[in-house]
């Protein structure tokens, strides 16, 4: 867990609000952030996992991870990185890195 990941995703990832998706968008984020390192590298946690934290279907989880890769505030990790957490290779989640590099905070709403 990364309070500086959280702490992010919550105040400063540039979720544009006028969208419908918008809060679907920020739980995503944060259950995202909450498995990353305090760089927001390497969360890796399983689609049953973020459904837990979100109450999101794992279709709507889907959706949203497509959708914050779209808004590049999200990117698919070094597969060699979960591969070295979760040596099962029919077990391992995808992984994400989340872009905190972006200080935007270009919300409209």
């Amino acid at each position: 867990m990364s309070i500086e990941a959280i702490r992010w995703a919550l105040n400063a990832a540039p979720i544009p609000r006028d969208r419908r998706d918008a809060s679907s968008l920020a739980v995503v984020l944060v259950g995202l952030a909450n498995h990353a390192d305090p760089d927001g590298r390497n969360a890796f946690p399983s689609l049953a996992r973020l459904a837990q934290y979100t109450r999101l279907s794992e279709r709507s989880i889907r959706y949203a991870l497509r959708e914050l890769e779209k808004l590049d505030l999200i990117q698919g990790s070094d597969p060699d990185i979960v591969a070295a957490y979760v040596k099962r290779a029919d077990r391992r989640p995808n992984g994400y890195d989340l872009a905190m590099h972006r200080h935007d905070c270009g919300q409209s709403g």
